[in-house]
């Protein structure tokens, strides 16, 4: 017993294999699932994390944005087959802005509402981590408008 679980690699990896594990056992009819099987599934979690997120990515930089936003992803599921079963699983997602709204006391609510309309509440963004403003403008104007998000995607599965 000793001699498998040294013979077995162990995997470095972002996400923390634990909590992956313990979402793994949410699902009734998953009991029981091995540390092997828990690695596995938390490496493919986070390939298929990287290639959605190079996929946002695309699309905000055809829009020559550095900041992947909550629309970039949103069109990634729609527009790609890839993402095609996740499709309809952001319905019912809080809108950033009303939470923020919701978030602020009202004397902030208050100096907000003397502001122009284009800066009363920003939209949501998640910002592209490990990208110099150089690399982003060298990688955005390698990207063709028609097709970034496709040719990141193809990328991505011939990596795979």
């Amino acid at each position: 017993m000793q001699e498998e679980a040294a013979s077995i690699p162990a995997f470095r990896t972002q996400l923390p294999i634990s909590k992956v594990k313990r979402i793994c056992k949410l699902d009734p009819d998953s009991t029981l699932i091995s540390s092997e099987a828990a690695q596995l599934i938390t490496m493919a979690t986070e390939r298929f994390i990287g290639i959605l997120a190079k996929a946002a990515y695309g699309q905000a930089a055809l829009l020559k944005r550095r900041t992947i936003q909550a629309k970039d992803v949103e069109n990634c599921i729609r527009t790609h087959g890839l993402f095609e079963f996740l499709e309809g699983t952001l319905d019912g997602w809080p809108d950033m802005d009303n939470a923020r709204r919701k978030g602020k006391t009202q004397s902030s609510a208050e100096q907000k509402e003397n502001l122009p309309n284009s800066q009363e509440f920003p939209s949501s963004e998640i910002v592209a981590e490990g990208k110099d403003s150089s690399a982003v403008e060298e990688e955005t104007s390698e990207i063709d408008a028609s097709s970034s998000s496709d040719v990141l995607i193809a990328e991505n599965e011939s990596n795979l």
